[in-house]
């Protein structure tokens, strides 16, 4: 009984830890690539596109621009709203090139798509800009799920359960419990020590009554 509690509290115990110490993926590296391209603004007109790539928590964005003359370009942070593309500018901007031809910034932490690019051409020919987007992120790590977690626990705190309390019946009731009777000897009259009972003296055939009646009389 005692090996036996001994051996499921250790198997229980060791479910316990196995579920703290469970493996976890330490997730992946994911990079993405896309580009932008906004040919033919007109002189005077303003045009938006929207950047959408993947929220994360934690990653990398990045925006490289150049275009045929200078323009003035800026980046907002966009939200949901009724306008035409379902989208509006929130808030001041990321980053703004009043007048140029080139560009590039870049975010590290919480990535929140999309972003608005605004271009407005000042000059008096057309101009078109194309750009190349960039974002990095970890996904990950995996752990286990919730509950899977408990079910595990529970079944650990189980075993470690039964465990202990057949350690505890195995030791300290081996003297009640799982103590073997002692047999009982019947007694019997004469090992009665009875002074004067009939039963214990010796049956004697010569002190019995005659049950047979007197002797016939004689035939002649």
């Amino acid at each position: 009984m005692v090996a036996v509690g001994l051996a499921l509290a250790i198997v229980g115990a060791g479910v316990i830890l196995s579920g703290f110490l469970a493996p976890v993926n330490p997730g992946s590296t994911t990079a993405r690539l896309s580009s932008i391209s906004a040919p033919n603004i007109v002189p005077n007109q303003t045009r938006v596109a929207q950047i959408s790539m993947t929220n994360t928590s934690s990653g990398y964005f990045e925006i490289s621009w150049s275009s045929t003359h200078d323009l003035s370009v800026t980046l907002y942070q966009g939200v949901r709203c009724s306008g035409p593309s379902g989208y509006c500018i929130s808030g001041p901007a990321l980053v703004a090139w009043p007048s140029n031809t080139s560009g590039s910034w870049n975010r590290t932490g919480p990535l929140s798509f999309p972003y608005l690019l605004s271009m407005y051409n000042l000059a008096l020919i057309n101009i078109s800009l194309r750009g190349t987007l960039a974002e990095s992120f970890t996904t990950g790590p995996n752990s286990l799920p919730t509950w899977a977690m408990v079910i595990i626990l529970a079944g650990g705190v189980t075993l470690l359960a039964i465990g202990a309390l057949a350690v505890f019946l195995g030791l300290f009731l081996r003297s009640g419990v799982y103590t073997v009777p002692e047999s009982v000897t019947p007694r019997y009259a004469h090992e009665l020590d009875r002074p004067g009972d009939p039963l214990d003296e010796p049956f004697d055939d010569e002190g019995a009554p005659d049950l047979q009646g007197p002797d016939p009389p004689p035939t002649h």
